[in-house]
């Protein structure tokens, strides 16, 4: 009964609270390669867009995750897994500089948030575009690509 039952319970009580923690940028910052990311998301003089976005309280919890997780029932796991491959990249490829995106940034992350304000809606930047922006057709970071500190060889 222990091994069958309670085994399997409290392991997946560990994998949640694992996961929850796994969403606070102090464990996104443990990484050296993320360390950079998370100290600019706390300078108030950044003026990048995480920075800007975590600064001004438009998103007080879990910034890293709030916009680098997939929004789907899965999501939690896969962008943990994503997460874990940076970590097995970071220690066994010795040289790595930077952590990068293992597929293209989706709209729909920003769009969360953005989707239906007026103040995103309604921007002369936007307006023209707004449907291919919806559909993923012209991606957010055409226009916004300083969304972090450029690191040692990205463009």
């Amino acid at each position: 009964f222990g091994f069958l039952v309670l085994a399997p319970l409290a392991l997946t009580f560990v994998i949640d609270a694992n996961m929850a923690q796994a969403k606070d940028p102090e464990f996104c910052g443990s990484c050296h390669l993320m360390q950079p990311k998370l100290a600019d998301i706390r300078n108030p003089e950044s003026d990048n867009l995480a920075a800007i976005h975590t600064q001004r309280g438009f998103i007080q919890h879990e910034q890293c995750y709030t916009c680098h997780s997939d929004y789907h029932m899965f999501g939690t796991a896969t962008t943990k897994m994503r997460g874990m491959k940076h970590l097995w990249a970071d220690l066994f490829h010795e040289g790595q500089t930077m952590a990068t995106l293992y597929t293209p940034f989706p709209n729909s992350n920003c769009l969360q948030c953005h989707n239906g304000k007026r103040r995103f809606e309604e921007n002369v930047m936007h307006s023209d575009i707004l449907a291919d922006l919806k559909s993923n057709k012209t991606a957010c970071t055409e226009c916004h690509d300083n969304l972090h500190p450029k690191q040692p060889g990205e463009e």
